[in-house]
């Protein structure tokens, strides 16, 4: 503890610097610690790893002190990490420059700075089903989400495999490209991180400050416009996916299918899509009737930007108008959200 006598600054992103190639071993999830955590738990150790194995762990009096065991599931957990590992510099080569164009196209209708040099240091991490259970069971990680932006380690993406695997099935690498897609969109939107800074100088990062709309105090124990955040980001996510789809995976990626099978897989991926924060999206739609949606775009992507979205919201809504709507948001209650909205003057959106 330093009793209060830390101070505290925020951070831009751009700021900080990762390794050129980062791998999962750099974040201490190697195959020695995953395997050691899967074999001393019983229910994992049946549950997450292979049929392959089961056998030989029925048999073994003690898995976890068998070095046999240990040294063929680690073997193996390696082999998919590498795997994984090769598949990433694939996807930054191939398809993240096409993502890329994408974007450019959608968010070159509106007036706004985007910092587009944030890319040339860009981590993306594959979580394979052994290093996701490791993350969730012992560092408490992001849980309920397919793909996220990591709130405390900066320029890092990280997308599940396994759940991208279940909803897209055949069709998984695009269902990546998609979800990357999303998260690219919030690794380029103005972000921020706290930092404390102790009496002999020495920094540690404490969490985010800001990530787009996403703002939080240092002492603040929620976020505060999480949902109009991730309202923005899939609404953009969906122009730029259409794009995508249409101009570059089809004619670039997977060349061979004809156009029915094109509309097809189209339709499906856009279905997905607009599944995704729905409800947020229509609150977002809802504002736009009187704050125009290129003011949310610049407050984003631009330092510059925030203060005066802030200051039309309140205009808007009133101070406690915008504590109302961000409480309410959180508490998921959508049928008080149109509420509180029509009393604030705005239509309802069906």
């Amino acid at each position: 503890m330093f009793e209060g006598k830390e101070r505290f600054i925020a951070r831009d992103e751009e700021e900080i610097k990762i390794p050129e190639k980062l791998t999962l071993k750099d974040l201490s999830l190697d195959p020695e610690r995953i395997t050691r955590a899967l074999l001393e738990d019983e229910r994992a150790r049946k549950e997450i790893l292979p049929q392959q194995f089961q056998e030989k762990l029925e048999k073994a009096p003690n898995p976890v002190e068998s070095k046999e065991i240990f040294e063929e599931v680690c073997l193996y957990i390696a082999r998919v990490q590498e795997n994984n590992e090769k598949a990433v510099e694939d996807y930054k080569k191939k398809v993240v420059p096409l993502l890329v164009e994408a974007l450019k196209e959608v968010l070159g209708k509106f007036q706004v700075n985007v910092n587009w040099e944030k890319l040339n240091n860009l981590g993306i991490i594959f979580l394979d089903r052994y290093s996701d259970w490791y993350l969730r069971q012992y560092r408490k990680m992001e849980g309920g989400v397919t793909a996220f932006k990591s709130e405390g380690l900066p320029r890092l993406i990280f997308l599940r495999l396994e759940p991208i695997q279940k909803i897209f099935e055949k069709f998984t690498e695009l269902g990546i490209s998609i979800y990357l897609l999303h998260e690219l969109l919030h690794f380029l939107s103005k972000t921020q991180f706290w930092m404390a800074i102790t009496p002999d100088k020495e920094g540690f990062f404490l969490g985010t400050r800001r990530a787009g709309l996403r703002v939080r105090g240092k002492n603040d124990q929620v976020p505060h416009l999480h949902h109009l955040n991730e309202a923005l980001t899939q609404k953009l996510t969906i122009e730029a996916s259409k794009i995508f789809l249409e101009k570059y995976y089809f004619t670039k990626l997977l060349t061979t299918l004809g156009p029915q099978s094109r509309e097809k897989i189209t339709q499906r991926i856009l279905r997905h899509l607009e599944e995704g924060y729905s409800r947020e999206r229509k609150v977002l739609e809802i504002l736009c009737q009187k704050i125009p949606f290129e003011m949310f775009v610049k407050a984003y992507f631009e330092k510059e930007g925030f203060l005066p979205l802030g200051r039309a919201l309140e205009r808007t809504l009133g101070k406690e108008g915008i504590r109302k709507l961000d409480e309410l948001m959180t508490g998921e209650n959508y049928q008080k959200i149109q509420e509180f909205l029509k009393e604030m003057g705005f239509q309802e959106v069906s």
